[in-house]
């Protein structure tokens, strides 16, 4: 009698040492059965299993969108910022811009919160920079002030301390 394999033990099908387009889009076909909190738990892996597949319009990067625009606050979320983490490398940065710019282009209002959490963490991305690059004795005072000019409502900026 053959044992049935778990969904989630199909991870392992979409890494590196499985290329096979059957076998890869058999695990994505099982992880259809996985339900959201505990695709959730295991988004990171997917996303990593992304840099495997062949193309960027794959059964897994389709499964994901899907998941991912049926429950934006959940999976939606964790997708875009995991991608989002990922477009300084080199090698994926342009197969994840292409499933970021897709799902922001049909995620609707959601757009908006991601767009104002990535406005903010740039920001916050500034003020860190501004502070490094200032003088060991006044870093804590330039992070400060910019800080307290973000929650102000200004825009920060690097000059001065």
């Amino acid at each position: 009698r053959r044992r049935r394999l778990a969904a989630l033990d199909c991870l392992e099908l979409l890494g590196p040492s499985y290329t096979d387009p059957v076998v890869r889009e058999f695990a994505v076909a099982r992880l259809g059965e996985v339900p959201d909190p505990d695709l959730d738990r295991v988004m990171l892996q997917l996303v990593q299993a992304l840099k495997y597949e062949p193309y960027v319009d794959s059964p897994l990067a389709r499964f994901l969108l899907r998941r991912a625009l049926r429950r934006p606050a959940l999976l939606g979320h964790r997708l875009y910022w995991l991608l989002a983490a990922e477009m300084h490398a080199p090698e994926v940065c342009v197969r994840f811009g292409v499933l970021l710019r897709t799902y922001l282009a049909h995620c609707g209002p959601h757009r908006r919160e991601l767009r104002a959490q990535a406005a903010v963490n740039a920001a916050l991305r500034e003020v860190a920079e501004a502070a490094q690059k200032a003088p060991k004795a006044q870093r804590t005072a330039v992070a400060r002030r910019m800080l307290r000019d973000l929650c102000n409502g200004g825009g920060g900026g690097a000059g001065g301390a």
